[in-house]
């Protein structure tokens, strides 16, 4: 799980919080 690939997965959420996975970014 990169941050850097979810960050693009999840354009509609902020980078820092992906929507797609809130544990690995938050």
């Amino acid at each position: 799980e990169s941050l850097e690939q979810r960050t693009e997965s999840s354009s509609t959420g902020p980078a820092t919080v992906p929507a797609s996975h809130p544990s690995s970014g938050f």
